[in-house]
């Protein structure tokens, strides 16, 4: 398995594990990259190493579960033909990963890379799959925007959760020498995926297609490469979806892609097909969404789609409908009053099951109807700018404390020392200007935090607790702070590597500052919070 290191960027507030332990990280790490194709390959391995090969081993885990390692290898090679047709410099990112995560101790190959960023299924041999009775898609993400006449100020605001089981997971910060910067989450190792935004302006946000078919399977460009691609090299929405469109396509994906000039689209590809729809096509005026489900007319072969419904697409097993309906109420109902706090709120609101659900014997309610349920793994939350101020919070896990049946048969997901609440990082010019926002905004939610602390008496309820957590916080604002001198004092690799460390101890800070500030000022959870009126599901 090769060297194990523990002293490296993520161990920040972890309880002591052994080499062979370690453990997905409470609150998401910060990986800066820039320079070549390589160098940023090479500063992803050296800072992420030890969660790239909890990955590797997980992936490998997953694949050949269903099918023998030689496949594995024959399908690696078809997904390498397209990587080198379309997105060449993702091979020098993965060769420069494959070098850096072996500097920093941790044997990683290409072929584990391409394992991670590929997942190569079996491919079906029956022709269609749809007549059968099989589980809905594991990833259940939502994602949406909204803009214009639909937000407070106009500005293009969003909203990405990726739901699946908590695992290794990271936030990339790039300034590539070539393209834009951008921003993304990942699971470890990964180039990009979702949430994804760039700094002209661009955000793309994914999800699993419903489609079953044989047709819509097959080899392509795997989506952390393309989606990378369209970040580096589109200046605008309509510039990455026709990026994206011409190229092959391994499975079906439903993609969000949006820019702050008001051009918006989400396209329902599969291997076979590829339809797209923009706002209005449905009755959304100024802003568009999707979780699950497949609304356009193209899809419905693929879902064997028998009953539409307005506002959700092709009706389906699982929770995509009941979240689409969601959001549709929420953006239709209170149009001009979105903004960064609504959006967050909404990510808490879990207390009110869609009448759909509950008229419908084949929807189990205990499932996740809800965009605010207990798979989110990574919530992000952003306003995409043409420039160095663009703005993404971010939550690890579910943003609500969600109760749910311990009974309930589907998937559970079990986070580490949830807080519950969003970090903040800006998208500035360079490594050193996000690490100084990071502070910033780590200073300031600490100095909200103990105001509202200090109100408290010593034989208060939680006191011992929240001066704990006070403790915590204040710790790693100043763990930055050393970190961020080191960087600046520091060139190349190493000053990234600083940086890194320097951005991940503030964002573990304001996550925990905004833990205790939320546990005495509780955030809003249902737009009346807000000063808005009480929500209907009509």
């Amino acid at each position: 398995m090769g060297k194990r290191k523990l002293t490296t960027l993520f161990d920040y507030g972890k309880a002591k594990a052994a080499p062979f332990s370690v453990l997905p990280p409470s609150i998401i790490p910060v990986v800066f990259l820039s320079g070549s194709d390589y160098q940023m390959g090479f500063q992803y391995g050296q800072q992420a190493g030890q969660y790239i090969e909890m990955i590797k081993e997980a992936s490998w885990v997953e694949v050949l579960q269903e099918q023998s390692r030689e496949e594995v290898l024959n399908s690696l090679k078809r997904f390498r033909y397209y990587i080198d047709k379309y997105t060449p410099e993702a091979i020098e990112q993965i060769k420069g990963m494959v070098d850096g995560s072996k500097a920093a101790g941790y044997e990683i190959s290409f072929g584990d890379v391409l394992v991670i960023n590929c997942v190569p299924k079996k491919m079906p041999q029956n022709t269609l799959l749809t007549n059968k009775k099989e589980e809905p898609p594991l990833e259940e993400c939502s994602v949406f925007a909204a803009w214009g006449s639909s937000t407070k100020d106009g500005r293009l605001v969003f909203g990405d959760s990726k739901d699946s089981v908590f695992n290794h997971q990271v936030v990339i910060v790039a300034f590539p020498d070539k393209g834009n910067n951008y921003m993304t989450g990942v699971r470890a190792g990964e180039l990009s995926e979702h949430f994804a935004m760039n700094n002209r302006g661009v955000f793309i946000g994914t999800g699993k297609n419903p489609s079953k078919r044989d047709i819509d399977l097959g080899y392509g460009l795997p989506k952390p490469c393309f989606i990378q691609h369209m970040l580096r090299f589109a200046r605008d929405a309509t510039e990455a979806k026709d990026i994206f469109l011409p190229w092959e396509f391994p499975s079906p994906t439903n993609f969000i892609i949006a820019d702050i000039q008001g051009n918006a689209y989400v396209v329902e590809r599969t291997a076979a097909i590829k339809p797209v729809r923009k706002s209005g096509d449905h009755g959304e005026i100024d802003f568009i969404y999707s979780t699950n489900t497949a609304m356009t007319d193209e899809m419905k072969a693929g879902v064997n789609g028998k009953e539409y419904i307005e506002h959700a697409g092709w009706k389906i097993q699982g929770s995509a409908i009941p979240r689409s309906l969601e959001i549709w109420n929420l953006f239709h109902n209170y149009h001009g009053k979105m903004d960064v706090e609504f959006i967050k709120m909404m990510w808490r609101f879990n207390d009110h099951p869609h009448p759909y659900s509950l008229k419908k014997e084949e929807f189990n309610i205990e499932r996740d109807e809800k965009i605010c349920h207990r798979e989110n793994m990574r919530v992000a939350v952003g306003v995409p700018d043409d420039g160095d101020k663009g703005i993404v919070y971010i939550c690890t896990g579910p943003a609500g404390r969600i109760l749910h049946p311990p009974t309930s048969r589907h998937r559970d997901c079990f986070q580490i020392a949830g807080t519950h609440s969003f970090y903040k990082l800006t998208l500035a010019a360079n490594p050193e200007k996000v690490v100084g926002a990071a502070k910033n905004d780590a200073h300031d939610t600490l100095a909200d935090a103990y105001h509202e602390f200090m109100m408290l008496k010593y034989n208060d309820p939680g006191y011992c607790f929240l001066d704990a957590l006070n403790s915590l916080a204040t710790t790693e604002y100043y763990e930055g702070v050393h970190a961020y001198h080191r960087g600046v004092l520091a060139d190349g690799n190493e000053a990234l590597l600083y940086f890194a460390q320097a951005a991940t101890a503030f964002t573990r800070s304001q996550a925990h500052a905004r833990h205790l500030y939320n546990s005495l000022i509780p955030p809003a959870t249902k737009p009346d919070d807000l000063g808005l009126k009480p929500y209907s599901a009509e």
